[in-house]
């Protein structure tokens, strides 16, 4: 987790690959708030399932999400099969998993944080692939 404070508030920012278990194929990979906490209310943010459980689907805090993906391969019924997640990775549409994340350049200062994406998964090519 990537740490943003001042005097108040201080934001949690998910760091693009320590944590990925927290990351799904819905939201950015990089630069996408987890918490928000105040030094005299506390914790502002909740999950949208809150009292129950975090999922990665629905997320926690302020993540952004860019719609919709790209479709990169279709299966013979024109379903996607494989989508290029904006700012996530190559993602099988079948099983809703990222299969290969972006690349992001983080750099930090004092009080802000700069994501920059260094490259997008190559292509895998295969039976049936089309370029890009």
């Amino acid at each position: 987790m990537i740490a943003l404070k001042n005097n108040s508030p201080s934001v949690s920012v998910l760091d693009p690959v320590a944590d990925r278990n927290r990351l799904s194929t819905r939201y950015c990979s990089c630069g996408s708030i987890f918490q928000v906490e105040d030094s005299s209310r506390g914790i502002l943010l909740s999950c949208p399932t809150f009292p129950d459980s975090y999922n990665l689907f629905d997320g926690q805090g302020a993540p952004d999400a860019f719609q919709s993906h790209l479709v990169v391969e279709q299966d013979a019924d024109d379903s996607p099969s494989l989508v290029l997640g904006i700012g996530i990775g190559l993602v099988d549409a079948k099983a809703n998993v990222v299969g290969e994340w972006c690349q992001w350049g983080i750099s930090q200062g004092d009080g802000f944080q700069t994501g920059r994406l260094r490259s997008v998964p190559p292509r895998k090519r295969g039976a049936g692939a089309s370029g890009w």
